[in-house]
């Protein structure tokens, strides 16, 4: 180099750094099979190190299984020291069939048997086995109540477990058929039943053949009805009810003549029966009289007639008189004569069972008294006064 001088020279560098490349075979983890990793290098490594992964691995393993899912990362160094870095991601199948579509049941009048199993159909591969007979199917009819065990075992090779429970239910409904009677207040009557269950349906039939339906119904003929009642579960009951007609008509006992009283006071009605009556109506001929009394009070002559309800509704009818009452007092008078001795007579008055009675003179003095003395002749008259008012008078001279 001469002072002063400069001179340049190229100089290449050649990075000759090779790496590896690897490919990689997963499967994954499954019910039936573990997972497995395979790495497969450009050229043999000199070194593998699994530097994180869910489980441990020995160091220079190229292949393992494994039943863990995820993230497997490692290092490889080639001859020259050169570090690839890598990651296997391992996937996992392990989700149990669904059996959340469990159909069990009830046997009962209406369904004999059943159906029991899974009517929606599972995925391609997936099968179910019964464990009593091993059967192989989705479904399975039985007639039986118990306990029905299986397995759902899916393409993955998951399996889960189920039960299917069948009660029974066959009884007969419970209830309480009532009637009523047929009489002059009610021409129809209501048959019924009564009680806490649900029913599908309750029909009567009567024994002319006519057809009736619901809980409580209206019939209008006496005589047997027979019921048929569905419970929810389609078992039947029966029962029987007689529906009674009562048209007797009461009896009356009425007297034929009710007397009126000389006093005006009136005189009371009355009629009986070997029925107990509960209405009354009383009605005169001439429509001056009315009343709903069972013994009313009239005053006045008339012909009156009376209708009379029992209990059933049903009436009778009779007609009775008041006429004014053709008792009149019965008595006599005892006599006597004035002479000089004695004086004075006495009058008496015999066979009086009255209530009251009195004298008069012929003056028209008044005498309240059984007997009289008088001593002057002349006529006297004795009146008397019977129990029902009516008076009559006796003269004697």
């Amino acid at each position: 180099m001469t002072a002063g001088c400069i001179s340049t020279v190229d100089i290449d560098v050649i990075d000759e750094t090779v790496f590896l490349t690897f490919d990689t075979l997963v499967n994954e983890v499954s019910c039936k099979l573990p997972g497995r990793v395979e790495l497969i290098f450009s050229e043999p490594p000199t070194q593998v190190i699994w530097t994180d992964s869910p489980i441990t691995i020995s160091d220079g393993t190229l292949s393992f299984e494994t039943t863990e899912a995820g993230t497997y990362s490692f290092e490889a160094i080639n001859i020259q020291g050169c570090v690839t870095k890598g990651q296997v991601v391992v996937n996992a199948d392990t989700l149990s069939p669904d059996v959340s579509a469990l159909i069990s049941g009830e046997i009962n009048c209406t369904d004999s048997v059943i159906t029991i199993g899974f009517l929606t159909p599972f995925p391609a591969g997936t099968t179910v086995v019964w464990e009593a007979g091993g059967l192989l199917q989705d479904t399975l009819r039985v007639n039986q109540a118990g306990t029905y065990k299986g397995m759902v075992t899916a393409a993955n090779g998951c399996s889960r477990f189920f039960v299917a429970e069948v009660t029974q239910n066959k009884s007969l409904p419970v209830f309480k058929a009532l009637s009523d009677t047929i009489n002059c207040i009610q021409s129809k009557t209501d048959i019924e039943i009564t009680g806490t269950g649900n029913y599908q349906s309750v029909i009567w039939m009567g024994q002319s053949g006519d057809v009736y339906q619901g809980q409580k119904v209206k019939v209008d003929k006496p005589g047997y009805y027979y019921v048929t009642v569905v419970g929810d579960n389609g078992c039947q009951g029966k029962d029987t009810v007689e529906v009674l007609s009562d048209f007797s008509i009461p009896e009356l006992i009425l007297a034929d003549s009710f007397y009126l009283p000389c006093d005006g006071t009136g005189v009371a009605m009355g009629v009986s029966s070997s029925k107990t009556l509960m209405s009354y109506k009383w009605v005169g001929i001439d429509q001056t009289f009315f009343s709903t009394n069972p013994s009313p009070l009239i005053s006045f002559p008339s012909r009156v007639r009376v209708s009379a309800a029992s209990t059933n509704g049903c009436e009778a009818h009779d007609t009775t008189l008041v006429v004014l009452s053709p008792l009149r007092p019965s008595f006599g008078i005892r006599g006597d004569t004035i002479g000089c001795q004695p004086a004075t007579a006495t009058l008496l008055a015999i066979d009086v069972m009255m209530t009251k009675f009195f004298w008069i003179n012929e003056a028209g003095t008044q005498f309240v008294s059984d007997s009289l003395e008088v001593a002057e002749s002349g006529n006297y008259r004795l009146v008397v006064t019977a129990f029902n008012g009516c008076s009559d008078s006796l003269s004697f001279l």
